[in-house]
This record gives structure tokens, sequence and C-alpha cells, in this order.
């Protein structure tokens, strides 16, 4: 592999190649007169310099140049130490920091090895990430506090939202004073009066949702908790993205209101009522995203405990594969690990949901998929 090539250098090269195929055209049609006259009129050139290009041509004295010298080669075993190297540092690891490694490799050989790197993790990262689909509205919601881009009423900073996954749906957003578990003990019990409590209840690991008398009020309605992982704010992605947009639907509703940076609660009801009765986001003639979840029936007490001994079954069953590959206490992190695993597949089971991509799932207990379908 060549030195990279310079803006100036690709601009002769590009002009050697022209001439290259000036000359291999004109020798084609064997230099005839009229030939080598159209070939100056489609170059631009006179007829003496076509001549000179085809006599460099049969001279062999036209060939693109590429400045530096060759890269030498790197044995194998540097080349498995470099990448190993990356994948532990990181693709984003300095050149000069591998070269300090490793000072027999050339400088372009490291930037093709970083590039290589990169390119693999990308794949991997896509491959692992897996595209979820909610099948049916209700049964999952999101709950999410969110800092506004404005000034909040009454001394607010913050936003609490609550969205149903399967029809996409806003359900509520509540402008809040700091991330409190009051306002979450306020919020959800009248969604549950409103809407019936769904079957998972999905949310970061703010205190305010692992707080115990929010737990406790989630048990008490046969609601799951599934908190995100640590430090994964994209695990609850759904609700993070989309309440971007809600923040930009209410700053457009302040400003048609006539004060833009101040959001008001009238601000946000209306930017509530916009994502739910006028976006369309499964095609013109499609129903609103409201539509669809008023059109979907509520989750009845068998339902609901079907799906809670669903979970039970898949949570026992990732314990006793846990016991049986490490023989001891299982620790807090790696237990809500297990929790969301289980969570997860009991969604999948029921119908609730689909997992195209990502990766291989752990094999369900014999006889589950038969008993639950």
């Amino acid at each position: 592999m060549r030195a990279a090539v310079l803006p100036g250098q690709a601009l002769r090269d590009a002009s050697t190649l022209r001439r290259q195929a000036t000359a291999s055209w004109c020798q084609a049609h064997d230099h005839a007169p009229e030939a080598m006259a159209t070939a100056a009129k489609a170059a631009g050139r006179c007829l003496r310099t076509i001549r000179r290009w085809c006599e460099a041509a049969l001279a062999g004295a036209i060939a693109p140049k590429v400045p530096g010298r060759r890269r030498e080669a790197v044995a194998r075993e540097v080349r498995k130490g470099l990448f190993l190297t990356l994948v532990t540092l990181g693709a984003r690891t300095s050149e000069q920091t591998l070269r300090g490694l490793y000072p027999q490799v050339p400088f372009s050989y490291l930037r093709a090895m970083k590039k290589r790197v990169k390119r693999a993790q990308a794949s991997h990262a896509a491959l692992m990430r897996g595209h979820l689909t909610w099948q049916r509205p209700r049964r999952v919601w999101a709950m999410d506090f969110t800092e506004p881009k404005a000034t909040l009423t009454d001394g607010c900073n913050r936003l609490l939202r609550v969205q149903d996954l399967g029809s996409g749906a806003v359900l509520a957003i509540v402008p809040t004073i700091n991330e409190r578990a009051e306002a979450v003990l306020d919020l959800l019990p009248r969604l549950f009066t409103i809407h019936d409590p769904p079957l998972v209840l999905k949310s970061d690991n703010g205190k305010a949702f692992l707080a115990n008398a929010v737990q406790e009020l989630l048990a008490a309605h046969g609601v799951t908790h599934m908190p995100s992982p640590v430090y994964r704010p994209q695990y609850n992605g759904s609700c993070e993205r989309s309440g971007g947009h809600d923040k930009y639907r209410i700053e457009a509703m302040a400003t048609a209101a006539g004060h833009p940076g101040l959001w008001t609660p009238k601000d946000i009801g209306k930017a509530v009522g916009v994502a739910n009765d006028v976006m369309r986001p499964w095609g013109a003639k499609a129903p609103t995203r409201g539509d669809v979840f008023t059109a979907t029936p509520r989750i009845g007490a068998e339902e609901r405990q079907a799906f809670q001994e669903t979970y039970a079954l898949l949570l026992a069953y990732e314990e006793m594969r846990y016991a049986a590959a490490c023989g001891r206490t299982i620790p807090r992190r790696k237990m809500d690990a297990l929790r969301r695993r289980a969570i997860k597949h009991a969604l999948v089971l029921r119908g609730y949901l689909t997992i195209r991509g990502g990766p291989v799932s752990t094999p369900f207990p014999a006889g589950l998929e038969d008993s639950n379908s």
C-alpha cells in the first residue's frame, strides 16, 4: 500500500490519465489523421500535442506517479499484537501512543489498522443492537425525567414524561421541581385510573423511580418495573428520543403563543395533543397514535396473571442457570440483569415484543413456548 495522494498530485494524476486515454483511443484507430484530429478537438489541444502524447505513450513515458515510498511489510505477530492492542485500548488511541508501543510499524499502517478496527467495532455494535418492535399498545409504558430547553412556570425545572411504547402515544408530560419520587407517586395513580396499569413500566435508574414507595405502588397494581442498566440511558432510548421531539413541539407552541423560551402547562398540553391526534407515523391514511392506543383493548386480569407467571418462571430459570454456572450468591447488579432478561423473554413469548437482529437469545425452558403461545 502506498502513501496517501495529495490533492495536487491527484489533479496531476487525473491529467495523466486523460493523456493515456487519448493516446489509447488514437492507437485503437491506428493513429489515422481523422482520429488524431477528432482527439485534438475533444481534448481541446492542438494536433501537435496529441502526436506528442501518442509518442510518449508508445515509449511508456506516461504513467501516474504516487509520491512516497512503499510501506514495508509488517510481521504477522506484530499485526496480531497491534490488533489486540487496539481492541483493548480502543480504536481512538492516538497514533503516537501506538508508535511508542510498536516503533517498527509505519504511521500509515497504524492509521489503516485503526480504521479497520473502527469498522469492525461499528459492524459488531450494529449486529448486537437489534431492532425492537412493540406489538401491543397499553402493555408496556416508559417514563423518564427530561431537562427542558426553556424556562418553566412555577419554578419547575424538569419534565416528567410517560409514553406508551406500543402506539407511541404520549400519556402525560408534567412539569416538576427536580427529579422527585413525589412527582411519580402523584402522576402514576392518575394514569392507572384513566388507562389501567400496564404490564411493564420501563425507566432509567433515577432515585425517583427506584424509591421504595414507587416500587410498592407498582407492585400493588401488578406492574413489573424494568429499570435500565447503570449508565445506559440508550436502553430506554425510545422514550429518550421521543422526548426530544416533544420538546421541539412545546417550543413551537410557545413561540406561536408569543412567549418563546417560556413553556406553560397550556403549551405542553397542546404539544401532547399534536403528538397523539395529529402525527401519523404509519402513513397519511393510517390512524393516529391516539387512535391506536384508544382502540386497543385494556388488559384483563387473566392476561396480567399469565404474563406474571411467565416472567416468574423465566426469572427462576435464569437464577438456576447462574447458580449452576457460578455456584455463589447472585450480586445485586447481576440480579437486575437477570430480571431484565426474564422480562424481555416474557414479552417475546407473550407476543408483545419482536426483536430483529441482535445477539442470540438465551434458550427458553423446554415446553415454555408451547405452554404460553
